[in-house]
């Protein structure tokens, strides 16, 4: 999230007139799925526990090896896109 000055005109790139803040939830969520395409990061397709309610995405941040053991497990587990989820599932 970005916050600027009112006062001030948005430009991208360091400025003392705007304000990034990243924000982070820390919780433990059920594994739908991966998305994944050439080129971009992979993400993991999350739902809440319990409800199996999907609830958004976020970057796999493993190494290599740990990614491609991952993927290889998602493939043996190929299905249709979580219920709520707005764009298309690739894993």
């Amino acid at each position: 999230m970005v916050s600027k000055r009112k006062d001030s005109v948005y430009r991208s790139g360091n400025s003392t007139s705007c304000l990034k803040a990243k924000c982070y939830t820390i919780e433990e969520y059920e594994l739908l799925g991966v998305e994944r395409e050439p080129g971009k990061p992979a993400f993991a397709l999350m739902a809440e526990r319990g409800t199996g309610r999907y609830i958004g995405s976020a970057f796999i941040t493993l190494n290599r090896e740990m990614r491609e053991r991952l993927w290889e497990r998602v493939q043996e587990h190929v299905g249709t896109a979580p219920k709520g989820m707005k764009r298309l599932s690739r894993a």
